[in-house]
């Protein structure tokens, strides 16, 4: 795939700031390379030096956040959203007395595909999807999830709209997604990636379609990296046919009769 990017190439990031406080907190703010612009819904993912997720968050509004992190660990920052160059820090140590003050300034990237690969992107979501079925997953189709993000803010409100009886909601952001099964914290998985338990945010027009899987599925495919069962989400990309209440056959039954994770 030809990838253009905009003026600056490489996602840049400011210097470190640390600053002596009574909390371990990881803030700053994220704006754009090319016009200073202050970029929402970011998804900001503090991982410990061997991958492991130990904090998550997300850029609001104004494009700041604030992450408390628990753990004192050597850790790396990441700013990710579509449509920007991912950036992340180099390995940074700080004490619970700190608080950590970042500034990332991301690049927009620009996709120019062809045909060829526009059709090629479009069949591995299809082959994501066929995958899904094969597992026997709890599969939210892309027509019904197209369908209710028109409604839909974030991945949280079109859970809260679909999938709320077989979970638990979060009253706080300092509270995880549950099983309404086991009462414990399911886990996040994107595109593959395993990100933790940690509230994700990523706007419900991202979205293909997503799973639900129980603790079993999940354990059987990530190990003890999702114990308690596993939201499976996948994203759009270019090329993906989708047409609210669609004519492609439904493959599985309305999936709110399907079994709890």
């Amino acid at each position: 795939m030809n990838t253009r990017l905009a003026a600056g190439l490489a996602a840049l990031l400011t210097a470190v700031t640390v600053v002596p406080v009574d909390a371990q907190l990881v803030r700053g703010s994220v704006r754009a390379l090319e016009t200073s612009l202050p970029v929402p819904a970011v998804q900001i993912v503090i991982r410990d030096t061997t991958g492991l997720v130990v904090a998550a968050g997300r850029t609001d509004d104004q494009g700041l956040f604030a992450i408390l992190v628990s753990r004192q660990t050597p850790f790396v920052v990441q700013a990710r959203r579509l449509g920007y160059q991912l950036a992340d820090t180099d390995v940074l140590r700080f004490t619970p007395a700190d608080t950590l003050e970042l500034e990332f300034r991301l690049a927009q990237v620009v996709l120019e595909a062809d045909a060829m690969e526009v059709t090629a992107m479009a069949q591995l979501n299809e082959q994501r999807l066929d995958d899904a079925y094969r597992r026997g997953w709890r599969v939210y189709e892309p027509e019904l999830v197209a369908l209710h993000s028109a409604r839909a803010r974030d991945l949280e409100t079109l859970l809260r709209n679909v999938v709320s009886q077989s979970l638990v909601m979060p009253r706080s952001s300092r509270e995880c997604i549950r099983s309404a099964r086991t009462n414990q914290c399911i886990t996040y998985v994107v595109d593959g990636q395993v990100l933790g338990t940690e509230n994700l945010f990523m706007p419900a027009s991202e979205i293909y379609f997503f799973a639900i899987l129980s603790p079993a599925e999940s354990r059987a495919i990530y190990g003890n990296r999702a114990m308690n069962g596993a939201i499976a989400i996948y994203t759009r990309a270019a090329g993906d046919r989708v047409q609210p209440g669609g004519n492609r056959p439904t493959r599985q039954q309305n999936a709110t009769s399907a079994r709890r994770p």
